[in-house]
């Protein structure tokens, strides 16, 4: 069993968060939903990475593969580096990118 020891208000959002993800996301909870809006080819696969990635870092994470600082630089790759910020904002949902931007601090 793992015990995370909670500290401050954005510690907990972030335990929270990583205990959640880690246990996997549909695309329905990682994708916007857009009324009369269909992803282009590059959009799914955008989500898609998300989906898949969120949950493997957070289990990383919590399994001790990874540290704060590597968890915390895989965030800022995925906002900053692989997407912009902006578009990944208008394409996944808004917890997801709050959970990232937190993350990356």
């Amino acid at each position: 069993m793992i015990f995370i020891i909670m500290k401050s208000p954005k510690e907990n959002f972030l335990n929270e968060k990583i205990l959640k993800y880690s246990k996997g996301l549909t695309f329905q909870e990682c994708a916007n939903n857009i009324p009369n809006y269909t992803f282009t080819k590059g959009e799914m696969i955008a989500i898609t990475y998300i989906q898949r990635i969120i949950p493997l870092i957070c289990k990383r994470f919590l399994n001790g593969e990874i540290s704060k600082k590597e968890i915390s630089q895989k965030a800022n790759y995925i906002l900053f580096d692989k997407y912009d910020p902006n578009i990944l904002g208008r394409l996944v949902k808004k917890d997801l990118i709050d959970f990232l931007m937190v993350l990356g601090e």
